[in-house]
């Protein structure tokens, strides 16, 4: 640390504030009497406003410098220095990520376990190089991770000196070897330090004014307001507070009630206090402001908001780093920017799938100026097709885009991120149309973003590291909704002072003058918004083993539980409001479970009461004593919509009965099934169904009208089973229709190689067509497990084509997939018309014929009976079967098979089987006949057929009813509540019969 004198600090405990300024006002005579220089080291710039101007009041203003520590020290290192710079927090935070990737790329080449740079280690590290740089050092006999966190620190001290950086403690100790800190005297006014801070002052000669408690505040305020400030420090329960209704408590059932609850209470508040102003602290200020802004407007009440957001909560700040985390997904970030000196990537392969919803993040922001409806075209092309590369993407939103847009997206996409913010910059500043709040918090993020882009440049950050450095950098945002109708029923034409509320964080709050508002409302107080706790934590850990941690701040009677410091804070913001506290407190977490209350708000409690270890003292529900429940609110969650909106509860219009579910209204009926197009424009006149929609109805009409009708599923294009049912149906398709054109009418043991060697070369051929095909079913890998998994596919098919040798010997593939009831070639099945593909029918010498079709899995429910004793006339699954009466109907064909071919690891054949002339053992691989088999083919048809029609016909009547034939059929619903799945699952636990 340099030169340490040995001189003790000098600690004084005050009561109040005014004691402590009045005693600061004597030390500063005192030092100017002396000769001396006095310096008033104070907690923040506004709180250096407030002495200076206490100070000239007092005439002993000239020759005082009131200054935080850290603006102290560096005007001292400005006069004294080496010419190296202070380090800033922007500095500090990209320089420790990259000493995080040196250390992670040094213990990979050294075999050690690397480092994992998660924002909350890279956060923990900072502090420490902030709080103790200075003394960090590898200690003897500490655990590794210590060790490898220590070594990061000393890496990030290398990388201060290569860019004549300095950290302030490290300046701290130069100055003290040049005694620059001689002739002045140090008074520190309620600050709390590090240790290394301390042991400076100390070493300067300073003396520390600390307040135990707060005043009361501003004169003239409730007896309940000013006692509640002194006893939560120092409560007297010989002698609890009567609640008066100075303080009030607002106590939602849950979030959906919470902005609702605040916002009744800073309008009764303002009913009877027009033209007055109000605070409202909560952690996220923010958010609250977006919530509650509206409403107050609306009842001639203006919001300010005042707050530090990270800059991914901006709105510019969310839409630019989507932009960047898929620009870096994608491998184009960044060509002469943050990782340009890197090495190239060389496994490509390692690369994680392009998220689409970034990109489609930005372009439906408002700063990627697209109009609404281009916006939502270039978001769904982007997640509906994996084969859109980062270049695609630019190259769409480019051209979309505007003029300006388009040199702004040519400009990333070419990594050149400086020219692309200064070009966003200027668009931003052209909309004139935008309010001006609006307008400057963007420009606020937009610089922000420059100045890590340059500190991302300087350190040669990756990509990666960059994004996650900008997302947590601070964005000071400022707005303000003005009233839009005035207060008060009779309110007339003359200007009066707007009432107001200004939204901030409970740490602003405290840094208020005594009184600044008339009502405070405490937003949030549960454990999870205000955890208290005085546990050291990794930081602290790895401070102590430097040296330089709470352990020497205790040896020098410096350290403060945080529970105290904490306690104190909460007391002082008690100070800011004269007339009224409002204590909300939400019941229940967003799960619905039980919310606990913050300490902070248990503690205010115990102020009211006589013996705080008697639990029946409180209602257990809310935490208050029956006298302060005539103070408290509360609010259900049942009325959402008023709830949301914190709008007034609207008259009732009319009662519209709630529609029973699984019914479609006579009225809508007639479009319960859309008009089928055909190739050519050709429209069908009459119902139209596919097979697989016949089938997904008989399985569960619920589930049909989800999935058909409403089409609930997602619209991202995937790397599932949509996608390999395509591509392996190709494959084998071609498959069959080349060995035709080779003069062989089907796989056999003799041609089998051959078979396998075409299969492969075919596979091979689709893959690369994939590629470059703009569809949702394409299948496009784009890492190493994804190639793995089509790799498998591959061997899957292989499998199938050596089981297809013995499958039906005496039959042959009639053709290449069979399309039918397509335009004017007409098909009724169950007195609908119906359409579709058949993947292939094997015919023998005698016109018999097996429909085959083709699956990933087949499980027991493609069985025509799921056991043996089940003498069920319509089976689980129905394509098939629709299939087999369309070769009968249609092509003359005599169906003896309809079954289901598995080409996935079960190789299962399942379906249904004309016992009389084919062998389940022989001709079909093993099939059951006790299952699949029948003597009466036809006749199971039709029977089927009929059981269908009369489904057919409660569909069309509009039932739709959540009937599951089983679990199996619930595996893809995207209904997220249904009672009959929650039946069967009871029913598969053991709880009862479906």
């Amino acid at each position: 640390m340099g030169i340490i004198l040995p001189m003790a600090l000098m600690w004084t405990t005050y009561r109040s504030a005014d004691a402590l300024r009045a005693a600061l006002l004597e030390r500063v005579r005192t030092a100017c009497a002396a000769g001396l220089r006095p310096v008033a080291i104070v907690r923040s710039f506004d709180e250096a406003a407030r002495v200076k101007r206490f100070l000239a009041q007092e005439g002993a203003a000239f020759g005082v410098t009131v200054a935080t520590f850290d603006g102290w020290v560096a005007d001292l290192w400005e006069l004294f220095g080496d010419g190296r710079a202070l380090v800033g927090p922007l500095q500090r935070a990209v320089l420790v990520r990259r000493a995080l990737e040196d250390e992670a790329a040094a213990a990979q080449a050294e075999g050690r376990a690397p480092v994992a740079a998660t924002p909350g280690y890279v956060k923990l590290l900072a502090r420490a190089a902030r709080e103790g740089f200075a003394a960090a050092r590898v200690a003897e006999g500490r655990g590794g991770g210590e060790r490898a966190a220590t070594q990061v620190v000393l890496r990030y001290g290398g990388a201060l000196r290569q860019r004549g950086l300095v950290e302030p403690t490290a300046a701290c100790a130069e100055l003290l070897r040049l005694r620059a800190t001689e002739g002045f005297a140090p008074i520190v006014c309620d600050v709390a330090l590090s240790a290394l801070q301390l042991r400076f002052l100390e070493a300067a000669g300073a003396s520390v004014l600390e307040v135990e408690w707060e005043a009361a505040g501003a004169p003239g305020r409730p007896a309940e307001l000013a006692r509640l400030q002194h006893d939560l420090l120092e409560p007297d329960f010989a002698d609890p507070i009567m609640p008066e209704g100075h303080v009030r408590f607002a106590l939602p059932a849950g979030d959906y009630a919470a902005a609702r609850l605040a916002a009744d209470e800073l309008e009764a508040w303002f009913s009877e206090h027009p033209g007055t102003s109000a605070a409202l602290a909560a952690p996220d200020p923010a958010a609250w402001f977006e919530k509650l802004a509206p409403r107050l407007a609306s009842a001639g009440v203006e919001s300010a908001l005042s707050a530090t957001v990270p800059f991914g909560r901006t709105p510019f700040g969310s839409a630019w780093c989507a932009l960047l985390r898929f620009a870096d997904q994608g491998g184009a970030l960044l060509a002469g920017g943050p990782g340009a000196g890197a090495p190239a990537d060389s496994a490509a392969a390692q690369r994680p799938p392009l998220d689409a919803h970034l990109v489609g993040d930005f372009a439906l922001s408002p700063f990627s100026a697209l109009p609404d409806r281009m916006a939502r075209v270039c978001d769904s092309r982007f997640r509906g097709c994996r084969a859109q590369t980062a270049d695609d993407a630019f190259t769409d939103l480019a051209a979309f885009a505007d003029e300006d847009h388009r040199d702004i997206i040519a400009s990333f996409a070419e990594g050149r991120l400086s020219d692309a913010l200064e070009a966003e910059r200027s668009w931003v500043l052209s909309q004139r149309a935008w309010p001006e709040a609006r307008r400057d918090e963007a420009l606020a993020a937009i610089a922000c973003a420059q100045r890590v882009h340059e500190a991302a440049v300087d350190a040669d950050l990756s990509p990666q590291a960059l994004v996650e450095v900008l997302e947590g950098q601070p964005v000071r945002v400022a707005r303000l909704l003005p009233a839009s109708a005035p207060q008060g029923a009779d309110a007339g034409a003359e200007a009066a002072a707007p009432s107001r509320v200004c939204f901030q964080t409970l740490d602003d709050l405290v840094q208020m003058p005594a009184s600044s508002f008339g009502c405070a409302v405490l937003a949030d107080l549960t454990a999870a918004a205000y955890p208290l706790a005085d546990e050291r934590d990794a930081a602290d850990a790895l401070l102590d083993a430097w040296d330089a941690g709470p352990a020497a701040l205790e040896r020098r009677g410096a350290a403060r539980s945080r529970t105290r410091l904490m306690q104190k804070g909460f007391a002082a913001t008690l100070a800011a409001a004269s007339e009224r506290i409002v204590l909300e407190r939400p019941l229940n977490d967003a799960d619905g479970d039980e919310a606990r209350p913050s300490a902070l708000f248990e503690e205010l409690i115990d102020c009211y009461r006589s013996d705080p270890q008697n639990a029946d003292e409180v209602d257990k529900s809310t935490g208050l004593t029956p006298a302060l429940d005539a103070w408290a609110r509360r609010l259900g969650e049942e009325d959402a919509a008023a709830n949301l909106s914190c709008g007034a509860p609207a008259p009732l219009a009319r009662r519209i009965p709630l529609r029973p579910v699984g019914e479609i209204d006579a009225a809508s009926r007639g479009r319960i099934l859309l008009p089928r197009v055909f190739a050519g424009g050709v429209v069908s006149e009459v119902p139209c169904l596919s097979p697989s929609a016949i089938e997904s109805y008989l399985e569960c009409p619920h589930l049909w009208f989800a999935r058909r009708r409403l089409r609930l599923d997602s619209v991202d294009a995937d790397f599932g089973g949509l996608a390999f049912g395509n591509f392996a149906h190709g494959v084998l398709e071609r498959l069959h229709a080349e060995l035709r054109a080779r003069g062989m009418r089907r796989v056999t043991e003799e041609n089998a190689e051959e078979a396998l060697a075409l299969m492969d070369a075919l596979f091979n051929e689709r893959l690369a067509r994939e590629q470059g095909r703009f569809a949702k079913d394409a299948l496009i890998p784009q890492n190493e497990l994804e190639r793995l998994e089509v790799e498998q596919l591959r061997r899957k098919l292989a499998a199938l084509v050596r089981r297809e040798a013995r499958l039906l010997p005496d039959f042959a593939p009639l053709g290449e997939e069979i399309s039918f009831g397509e335009g004017d070639d007409e098909f009724v099945f169950a007195g609908v018309r119906v359409a579709g593909k058949v993947d292939r029918i094997d015919v023998d010498a005698y016109g018999r014929a097996v429909v085959i079709d083709y699956k990933g899995s087949v499980g027991k429910e493609y069985a025509f009976r799921r056991d043996a004793e089940d003498g069920c006339v319509l089976p689980r699954k129905m394509q098939t079967l629709i299939y087999a009466q369309m070769a009968r109907r249609k092509l003359g064909l005599v169906p003896v098979g309809a079954i289901y071919l598995s080409y996935g690891k079960d190789g299962a054949v399942r379906g249904l089987f004309d016992r009389t002339v084919l062998d389940g053992a022989a001709d079909l691989l093993g099939m059951d006949p006790a299952t699949c088999g029948t003597a009466d083919f036809a006749g199971a048809l039709d029977a089927a057929e009929a059981e269908v029609e009369q489904r057919i016909a409660r569909l069309l009547a509009g039932e739709i009813p959540p009937a599951a034939a089983d679990l199996k059929a619930c595996d893809y619903c995207p209904v997220g509540l249904c009672e009959r799945r929650d039946e069967l699952m009871r029913a598969a636990a053991g709880g009862g019969a479906a």
